[in-house]
């Protein structure tokens, strides 16, 4: 075991470190770290992942979907053959799909999908013939589909849909340069009306959800860049608020809310590879705390939607069809994550935390402030070592781990 600290140096564990694990038994912590440690480990990695049935439909990525009265809908999308316009329906209460009435639009992918009492729409993204701007809504009673009023802004693909109960709303996207705009729909008037442009960066491929009457839009990317950074739409003084960022930037990730709060899950980090990620905002504390990360293969481009108190997720740029429901308050015994095969120890740590991967190798290693701002990254491989924190003051931080099995995330409660 080596010491691997921030300041970069190493040295053995039990030569040069027996003063502190005196000093761990001294104050009669030495026989409960372990203990503590899986207790922490647990809580802050909590979420179960479930396999449910199989989509039904081809394999494909960057559809369009959203939920109503506890049923999923997911429509469109671009498999290897071309752009799709099949639509189907999951039911939450028996685990089955049923195929339903074909898009009423254009076979496309990169659309926006929300629902608003009761009905579902589908709106923008990209055709054989470009990018587009037409608005679709589904009569969930009839299984039809009607046209309604084009969509205000220009034509785009890989914007941010979100509803909130009475009103929908589009924002950013790709329409050949990034866009930052923001539009309201009013269904009960068909109409489209602007609202203030995101104060951050122009982006698309942002996962976006709503909580109450707020918006939210996270991540994304430029051709040059991803992001990070959180931004809420506060509906009731219509302005843009910044938030916490992120604790790593991500684009092309699912967003969704669940009692409250919101997540963001798999994507393409700032190096353009898949993720299986999952993190959790919490509005009241304005904080992102990992989550179990996602049991299925790494993806970006998926589709995401939640009912009630779980979130779906299924398939994205990998040739798979399976449909994934996350409990983000559950926890599990089984299928073991990367993030519950790495022990981190003692946590709250004093000075220092001992880190232990077993027979995987830890390749990176990144720290973030609660509030995402990344105070350390180093590349060294190793399995176990010893990290000195005594440079850093009290607080709440991220581990970031990229190892060969995946990337695991820690939360750090430092007390000295």
């Amino acid at each position: 075991m080596h010491d691997y600290t921030f300041r970069d140096y190493l040295y053995p564990i039990f030569s040069k470190n027996i003063e502190y694990i005196h000093h761990l038994i001294k104050m009669k912590f030495l026989t409960h770290y372990l203990i503590l440690s899986l207790y922490f480990n647990s809580l802050y990695s909590q979420g179960v992942w479930t396999q449910k049935a199989n989509f039904s439909g081809s394999v494909r990525e960057s559809a369009a979907s959203f939920s109503i009265a506890g049923k999923g809908y997911i429509g469109t999308g671009k498999t290897v053959n071309g752009f799709k316009k099949d639509f189907w329906e999951w039911d939450q209460g028996t685990n089955t799909w049923t195929q339903k009435a074909d898009f009423g639009g254009t076979a496309r992918a990169g659309a926006v999908g929300f629902s608003i009492a009761g009905k579902g729409y589908i709106a923008t993204g990209e055709d054989a013939a470009g990018t587009t701007y037409d608005v679709w809504e589904w009569n969930s009673t009839t299984n039809n589909w009607s046209q309604k009023k084009d969509f205000g802004g220009a034509a785009r693909k890989y914007a941010v849909g979100f509803s909130t109960g009475a009103k929908a709303y589009i924002a950013t996207g790709d329409a050949t340069l990034p866009l930052k705009d923001l539009w309201e729909y009013n269904p009960l008037t068909d109409s489209w009306t602007p609202l203030p442009s995101l104060t951050g960066n122009a982006r698309y491929a942002a996962a976006g959800f709503s909580i109450g009457t707020n918006l939210y839009l996270a991540g994304g990317q430029t051709d040059v860049s991803v992001f990070n950074d959180l931004w809420e739409w506060n509906g009731a003084m219509s302005v843009w608020i910044q938030r916490a960022n992120l604790p790593s930037a991500v684009s092309n990730a699912i967003g969704f809310s669940i009692n409250g709060k919101g997540y963001v899950c798999t994507g393409k980090n700032a190096s353009g590879i898949d993720q299986t990620n999952a993190w959790e905002w919490n509005s009241g504390t304005d904080t992102w705390a990992p989550k179990t990360n996602f049991n299925g293969t790494a993806r970006s481009n998926a589709i995401g939607f939640s009912i009630g108190a779980y979130g779906y997720t299924t398939m994205g740029d990998v040739s798979t069809n399976d449909f994934w429901e996350f409990d983000p308050d559950g926890n599990s015994t089984g299928n073991l994550r990367i993030d519950d095969l790495i022990s981190v120890a003692p946590n709250p740590a004093l000075q220092k935390i001992i880190i232990n991967a077993g027979e995987i190798t830890i390749n990176k290693m990144k720290l973030f402030s609660i509030n995402g701002k990344k105070v350390f990254e180093r590349a060294k491989a190793f399995n176990e070592g010893i990290v000195e924190l005594s440079d850093y003051p009290n607080g709440t931080y991220i581990l970031q781990l990229e190892t060969t099995k995946g990337i695991a995330t820690k939360k750090i409660v430092l007390s000295k």
